[in-house]
């Protein structure tokens, strides 16, 4: 389709005016003149013209072929097809899809998949919808995925429950791109029948005549059960972190995403690219901090970084683009070619991959680092649905203690940059029959605290943050969402949880009794009203307070938040308790 909303004879009128203008009989609306068109079907560059009509690329010629009411000199750059971005969060980044949108444009991407599972576990189908409604009128294409897992687990508490026959009301709109990423692969190799009801939602002709691809996540996940994964249906993967595990998915036929958000695996996987050139596999920059974004950058990051360590340019731009458009079905993107959106990007070094213009549409989305757009405010009308979602039942400091004895217990390890933990054993220390915590050792007390009313706390203790004193809380708690609090003072981590209920969610540092930093993130107690360079100034006094008081990972609060992450193994902690993902049971501190 050209148009949406076109009947069926001014398409094909239209399809008739774009052939002209692609034969170079009539006036193309746009002519970008004096550039080298990157072909990631020829894996070449050759000086070319392209003409745009009405949203879509009509013809790519020699130079001097095409004339239009606009023409514009690009003076000898890159036209590069608009990047896609095949996983992330949108909530992740604690921003509002438009704004989102803003800081994304200046990047290169064009398209953006975003797994909406995250406000999906606090508000359900609703939250979904409203993730839809914030996101219309922005010219960057954002799309989204049907979230597969709410909750992630049995072992979780959230704020929805969704089965396949809920999202299947959803899948009608023309944004959704793919089943989202199937994280309980225990339920899946156990034959769970509501997870495979959620990868039956992707069969051609099921919910969509098209299918839809089916996102996968399966960390660690090797052999016959990997083979059983696959089997189920799942089609890639972003959540390796070795090269042989990546290496044994893409045999086994999974597209391989090679992440490198805020968490880093390029370097791990990297060498597999360079080996394999594996043509089903990509980057995406799952779960990327606002700040890191502005500063940083996205896909366009990750290509000058492949580039850096020995990938091909135009490799790696295929990478960003074509291969996931192939992925999604996106037969009108990912390339520079007739009949495709104008999605592309004017870039002048394909080495050091920085757009100098971005347009989506034939249209100037953003130009020399800035975003041309405005954001469109924060959709009326939905109050009820991302408003006042923090809701404690009976919370006191007294529900942090966690009986226990001197002796041997086992430790939550965070691994630093990896969302995956270790299994630790420590000695600790008890007081009056309740563990406490040894920040001299780095031995805090984390506890997960459930926030929609029933009340539930599990507590146990953690190893690798590195706080020294204080305590650090946010509402931001993969996948559920409750409140997680790491300290190194019951009094410190409590304080920390009410701050985070005042401020109806947000990310939170106490010390002595006191609130030394905050941010508040009152929608849906995931992300801010406010434009993202003073949410990411924000997160980044966060972070230097955190590394004052000796924490040492980086981006603390998104480690924070991954610890309560029911189905990454190998320790994590829910508000049932401390969760053995590897066996599959909540399992006590002390034996």
């Amino acid at each position: 389709m050209l148009t949406g909303g076109m009947g069926r004879h001014d398409l094909v009128r239209e399809r008739g005016e774009l052939i002209r203008v692609a034969r170079g009989v009539q006036p193309a609306d746009l002519v970008l003149r004096g550039g080298r068109v990157v072909n990631v079907f020829s894996h070449e560059v050759y000086p070319a013209d392209v003409a745009v009509y009405h949203a879509r690329i009509a013809g790519v010629a020699a130079p001097g072929a095409y004339g239009g009411a606009r023409e514009v000199d690009v003076g000898g750059h890159y036209l590069v097809p608009g990047l896609i971005e095949a996983h992330t969060h949108i909530e992740s980044a604690l921003l509002g899809p438009a704004e989102f949108a803003r800081a994304l444009a200046p990047h290169g991407t064009t398209t953006c998949v975003s797994d909406p599972h995250e406000i999906a576990n606090v508000a359900g189908v609703d939250g979904i919808r409203w993730m839809l409604a914030a996101a219309e009128g922005v010219p960057v294409r954002l799309a989204f995925t049907l979230p597969s897992c709410v909750p992630a687990s049995q072992f979780e508490s959230n704020g929805a429950t969704l089965r396949a026959d809920d999202l299947i009301p959803l899948a009608a709109d023309p944004r959704i791109a793919s089943v989202g990423e199937v994280m309980n692969y225990p339920g899946v190799l156990n034959g769970d029948e509501t997870m495979l009801q959620m990868i039956e939602l992707g069969r051609p002709g099921g919910v969509t005549p098209r299918g839809l691809a089916v996102d996968g996540h399966a960390p660690g996940l090797r052999g016959l059960d990997l083979c059983g994964y696959v089997a189920a249906g799942a089609q890639s993967d972003h959540e390796s972190v070795a090269a042989a595990e990546a290496l044994e998915k893409v045999r086994l036929g999974l597209w391989l995403w090679v992440r490198e958000g805020s968490m880093r695996n390029l370097e791990a996987l990297l060498p597999v690219v360079l080996e394999h050139l594996p043509e089903r596999a990509g980057f995406v920059a799952d779960d990327l901090t606002c700040g890191d974004l502005l500063r940083e950058g996205d896909l366009d990051r990750i290509v000058r970084q492949a580039v850096a360590g020995g990938l091909d340019p135009i490799q790696a731009i295929t990478m960003a683009s074509l291969h996931p458009a192939h992925y999604f079905g996106f037969a009108d993107r990912g390339a520079l070619a007739p009949g495709y959106l104008a999605d592309l990007l004017v870039v002048p070094d394909l080495r050091d991959f920085r757009p100098r213009q971005v347009y989506v549409g034939g249209e100037l989305v953003a130009e020399d680092g800035q975003a041309l757009f405005p954001v469109p405010g924060v959709p009326a009308g939905w109050g009820e649905v991302v408003d006042g979602t923090i809701r404690l039942n009976g919370f006191s400091a007294d529900a942090l203690r966690l009986p226990g004895h001197t002796g041997a217990a086992r430790v939550i390890g965070m691994v630093r940059d990896q969302i995956v933990t270790d299994d630790v054993t420590m000695d600790v220390e008890a007081r009056e029959g309740y563990l406490a915590a040894d920040a001299e050792r780095d031995l805090l007390k984390v506890a997960v605290v459930e926030r929609y009313g029933r009340g539930r706390v599990g507590v146990g203790l953690l190893r690798g943050l590195g706080l020294r004193a204080g305590a650090m809380a946010s509402s931001v708690a993969h996948d559920a969402h409750n409140i997680v609090v790491a300290g190194a003072d019951d009094a410190d981590m409590a304080l920390a949880v009410r701050e985070v209920e005042r401020l109806h969610g947000g990310l939170v540092l106490t010390r002595n009794g006191a609130v030394v930093e905050r941010l508040p993130l009152p929608i849906a107690g995931l992300m801010s009203p406010l434009p993202a360079r003073e949410v990411a100034a924000a997160l980044e006094r966060l972070e230097r307070a955190a590394a004052d008081t000796g924490v040492a990972q980086p981006h603390p609060f998104i480690f924070l938040s991954f610890l309560a992450l029911s189905v990454v193994p190998k320790l994590k902690i829910t508000d049932f308790g401390v969760l053995d993902v590897g066996a599959w049971r909540i399992v006590p501190v002390q034996s």
